[in-house]
């Protein structure tokens, strides 16, 4: 029997996907760098390769899918992918095979003025860690946001929620701008204190020396 792949594309869910349809209905299998599968530790039988197919299908039909998307692998390893976002700052969203190695989300242009960010986009990676947020503010330079909840059960859905949901993040974008606005007013205010005590300084010290005389 031959099975028919259609509507492949790459995701993340609990690490780097692809989905797929196969008879109008969709899947997806775990995809770890360019290679099917993700490795799993069970402490029967160590370190083996875990399988999203393994629970809809037979071994010989899974060994027909996972054929069919190695073909596709292959022929997809430099490719750019392109999304759209129903949130109305962002224009698209582009990423290569696995989203876990980076995300770049492009925003329109009254988007990137309100955030005040250099360039068109910022971008999102993630790793075993935490998931970190990057961009250029037209001030401030280079800035980086590291989302790490500490606990490693928490780590995936952190991971999860930021690279499916790459919006979520421009609120911490819009925090970080007013926190180093307000953090470079109050060092204005405080060089301007300062050089008031050294006007006051050279005041008394001028009225010290009119009062000697």
């Amino acid at each position: 029997m031959t099975i028919k792949i259609e509507n492949i594309r790459p995701d993340y869910d609990e690490g780097d996907i692809l989905v797929f349809e196969i008879d109008g209905k969709e899947y997806s299998e775990y995809l770890s760098s360019f290679h099917l599968g993700r490795e799993t530790y069970h402490q029967r039988d160590g370190l083996t390769d875990e399988y999203r197919l393994s629970e809809d299908f037979e071994e010989e039909e899974m060994e027909e899918i996972h054929s069919q998307l190695n073909v596709w692998i292959a022929g997809n390893k430099g490719s750019v992918f392109e999304f759209g976002s129903k949130n109305p700052d962002i224009e698209r969203i582009e990423h290569g095979l696995n989203m876990s190695e980076g995300i770049d989300v492009f925003l329109t242009k009254e988007a990137l003025d309100r955030l005040n960010i250099f360039g068109d986009s910022y971008s999102i990676s993630g790793d075993a860690d935490c998931a970190t947020v990057t961009w250029r503010d037209r001030e401030f330079g280079r800035q980086e946001i590291q989302f790490n909840p500490g606990e490693p059960d928490r780590r995936e859905a952190i991971l999860h929620s930021t690279l499916s949901n790459p919006a979520s993040v421009i609120s911490d974008i819009e925090d970080r701008l007013e926190w180093l606005r307000e953090d470079a007013e109050a060092g204005f205010e405080g060089e301007d204190d300062e050089d008031q005590l050294e006007n006051d300084d050279e005041y008394s010290a001028e009225s010290i020396r009119s009062l000697t005389l």
